[in-house]
């Protein structure tokens, strides 16, 4: 059985693994409570946020409406609402109007244009971005 105690405790007998439970649980609220701080008490948005933890195909739309297929990549969900969505991805992104698809099949997916609003860069090398859902598309785009 491996000793699961770190080299600075296992010298002492009396610190078992309900001591190491704790800071254990004490560490990982501290990270919890830096990604999801509290929100203030007066709310401005108007719909409920839900979270949306899955893939997402976001194909650009170039600024004449020619939907650029060769462009699309993978970004992966944060948050969804009625009328906006957040997402995160690794690079820049260089257009203001997207296709978000949504699913993992085109039978029970879902493509929508989507207007860019906002990015942020957030740790590790990722941004972090959303916009206002605008239309539904009748199809995936390709």
């Amino acid at each position: 059985m491996n000793n699961l105690l770190t080299p600075a405790t296992a010298d002492l007998p009396w610190m078992g693994t309900s001591i190491l439970e704790a800071r254990v649980g004490t560490h990982i609220r501290s990270v919890l409570a830096d990604l999801h701080p509290q929100s203030p008490a007066h709310e401005r948005r108007r719909d409920i946020r839900y979270p949306y933890p899955y893939l997402i195909r976001l194909t650009p739309i170039s600024e004449n409406g020619t939907v650029l297929l060769d462009d699309s990549i993978t970004v992966v969900g944060k948050s969804i609402s009625a009328r906006g969505i957040a997402f995160y991805h690794q690079s820049p992104l260089l257009f203001r109007r997207v296709i978000l698809t949504l699913g993992d099949t085109p039978e029970r997916g879902l493509s929508v244009v989507a207007e860019l609003l906002w990015c942020r860069f957030v740790r590790q090398g990722w941004y972090d971005s959303g916009g206002r859902l605008l239309a539904v598309c009748d199809g995936a785009p390709g």
